[in-house]
């Protein structure tokens, strides 16, 4: 069925280092938590936005800031997961300031250690309406069930809490063909989600590979809406259909 234990996910302590984080022991509930505002002062967001220093060296902040009115260090979540480094080896936090995200958002492999926290799933949504059928216009082929996720993540060590991951592509009608609208992909391993609603309605979940944690969520369905062949634990507070 849908909710499997088949391996240890995650071992979540109360405290660690970020080099403690990074050498692949455990995931903390620090790397859940919502930064302090000291810690985002020390990013360099004030009140009047971001400081000139903290552009120039984006690449080394611990927590990046999303903001859609140009007072974070970027406008868009894609935008903040490019200003992580490739290889990167530490615990960096994005935090998404409350907003509707209506975009495509990709965690590539190459950049592990990634906490995407929101500010309320009822407050911080990340949307996209792509579908399998849908065509891409680089290959002209449709891009299919794999890359109709509006986000898709996959690197190890990803982290998400307080935040809605959403395909808002229309139910099918029956016997439609190409339906397929993933909300949320997960290809990585060590994957642990606090607080997330995960909504659609066909193939809402992509639980592809790897080991993940679910942790007192929403999964919001109709239609094969937990699917993928990762070993994955889910705790959540509810399954729902639209």
């Amino acid at each position: 069925m849908y909710i499997l234990l088949l391996l240890p996910v995650v071992v979540l302590a109360s405290s660690a280092s970020s080099a403690a984080t990074a050498d692949g022991s455990f995931i903390t509930w620090d790397d859940l938590s919502i930064p302090t505002a000291a810690a985002v002062q020390a990013g360099g967001v004030g009140g009047g936005g971001v400081k000139a220093a903290a552009r120039g060296g984006s690449h080394d902040l611990d927590t990046i800031v999303v903001s859609q009115d140009g007072t974070g260090h970027s406008r868009t979540v894609q935008g903040a997961v490019d200003m992580v480094p490739a290889g990167n080896r530490r615990r960096v936090k994005i935090l998404v300031r409350p907003g509707v995200y209506r975009e495509k958002v990709t965690v590539p492999i190459t950049k592990p250690f990634v906490s995407l926290i929101g500010m309320g799933s009822g407050r911080t949504v990340i949307t996209w309406n792509a579908r399998a059928s849908d065509i891409d216009h680089r290959s002209g082929h449709q891009v299919g069930t794999f890359y109709s996720a509006s986000v898709a993540v996959e690197a190890d060590y990803f982290c998400a809490s307080h935040i809605t991951f959403e395909n808002s592509a229309p139910a099918a009608p029956p016997g439609a063909v190409g339906q397929q609208a993933v909300a949320l992909r997960l290809s990585g391993d060590k994957t642990m989600l606090y607080r997330c609603r995960i909504l659609g309605t066909q193939d809402t979940l992509f639980d592809n590979i790897g080991r993940h944690f679910l942790y007192n969520c929403e999964i919001q369905g109709s239609i094969d809406f937990i699917f993928g062949n990762a070993r994955s634990l889910y705790q959540v507070r509810k399954y729902s259909t639209p």
